[in-house]
């Protein structure tokens, strides 16, 4: 199989609107791919993804009417082109063009052989510093970072200078991490077996040492399952105890969701509220592969969910705009921070619900996986601003990553040591 043509039609899932960690997923899955084949794929398509508009930015001076006017198929072998030539260096230059020209019969588009050939010359030969540095501030970060100029401009009104090495940070690849399945196996059982994984300050959180495909027997047994080193700290400075009744207000994939429920064993339950069937179901199949039967899951609207029961705990990891995740999700890096100007009011009701359904004495975590104010900071504030029977409550949880915000509030910021954003405040209802 031509791994090539594989990422060149991944590209263009993704730019019909395909999630790229589920286009890679079913790749991975559907083809015999060796080792290295699978290597030179992932980081083809990903690393063509995460670099788009740097690319754009190389490829528009050579092209009359800009990469917006090209077929989409040549636009994605021609970008794929890019890549290899511009940030794969054990890929000679010749090899790239002539592969991309290849492609262009591959596709049926064997009539811009002749253009492929002549752009991707241009391009091996420009220089690329040039490029990136041409036009005002916010250009030249976005071209530089490959960002949508809405995210540069903002990443540098909030954050100023520490904004460039966050951004340079979440094109960094991200460490693997794993959630330990307490009901089949155990935190140290792992660790005194073969040398697979790394301890964290996070309980039963552990790192990856080597790829994921070095612990697929244990994913496939249920002792692991792969979950962000940020998510699993979110759903441990809740504290789930022993017993504890537990509201997961957005549930979906229900990794979250396992972390609680296993702390909450035994005598202790997760409802996990989630809007869409599709995503419920994936609650419900991660509970099914682990084995977690203390998972109850409801396909609602979290902002109308009612119960006649009183929560111990509640998590309400709300839907955002997601930036924190520019490493995983590349995709996101071209999404304007425009579009989800809705997402402060969303994330309001959210909270206020899930707030409605916490016992007294109880605690609630908000959180979310991206880094600007409105959708964090902003949000607490004025929920704990008209909600007077609510308060901040410290957070014990340590995390090497973490940076202190309030007693209340933690925050990630993308760093060379974890290329991840994420939020969380801790409250309780007096």
């Amino acid at each position: 199989m031509n791994v090539r043509k594989l990422a060149v039609q991944s590209l263009l899932r993704c730019e019909e609107g395909a999630y790229s960690n589920l286009v890679q997923k079913k790749v991975l899955s559907e083809y015999e791919l060796t080792e290295l084949d699978r290597s030179f794929y992932t980081a083809l398509f990903l690393g063509t993804l995460s670099r788009e508009i740097t690319i754009d930015a190389l490829l528009d001076p050579f092209l009359k009417k800009g990469v917006s006017g090209l077929d989409p198929e040549v636009r994605a072998i021609l970008r794929a082109g890019v890549y290899q030539i511009k940030w794969m260096d054990r890929v000679p230059v010749h090899a790239a063009i002539d592969e991309s020209v290849k492609l262009c019969r591959t596709f049926r588009k064997a009539s811009a052989s002749g253009l492929v050939n002549a752009v991707l010359r241009k391009v091996a030969d420009c220089d690329i510093e040039q490029v990136l540095n041409s036009g005002g501030e916010i250009s030249s970060i976005s071209n530089r970072y490959s960002v949508d100029p809405g995210i540069a401009e903002k990443m540098l009104v909030e954050y100023g200078d520490a904004a460039e090495g966050m951004l340079k940070a979440s094109l960094l690849p991200g460490e693997v991490y794993v959630r330990v399945n307490t009901g089949k196996t155990s935190e140290d059982e792992l660790l005194s077996g073969a040398d697979l994984f790394e301890q964290t300050d996070v309980l039963n959180c552990l790192k990856v040492k080597g790829s994921v495909r070095s612990i697929s027997e244990l994913i496939y047994e249920g002792k692991v399952y792969i979950e962000g080193y940020p998510a699993q700290y979110a759903a441990s400075v809740l504290g789930v105890e022993k017993g504890d009744d537990v509201l997961d207000l957005c549930s979906a994939p229900g990794g979250k969701t396992m972390c609680m429920a296993m702390s909450a064993l035994p005598g202790g339950s997760v409802t996990a509220v989630e809007l869409y069937s599709h995503r419920a179901e994936l609650v419900t199949e991660l509970s099914e592969a682990l084995d977690v039967s203390n998972v109850s899951v409801v396909c609602e609207d979290g902002r109308i969910f009612h119960s006649d029961m009183k929560f111990d705990k509640v998590l309400c990891d709300v839907p955002c705009s997601g930036y924190g995740e520019m490493a995983s999700k590349p995709e996101l890096r071209t999404k304007a921070p425009e579009s989800g100007s809705e997402l402060p009011a969303l994330q309001m009701e959210l909270l206020e619900n899930g707030a409605s359904l916490l016992r007294s004495g109880g605690s609630l975590v908000y959180s979310t996986c991206t880094v600007f104010r409105e959708e964090n900071e902003d949000v607490v504030k004025r929920f704990l601003e008209k909600h007077t029977d609510f308060k901040g409550k410290p957070i014990s949880a340590k995390s090497e990553y973490a940076i202190k915000i309030s007693d209340h509030e933690t925050k990630f910021l993308p760093s060379e040591n974890l290329p991840e954003g994420f939020y969380v405040a801790l409250l309780t209802k007096l």
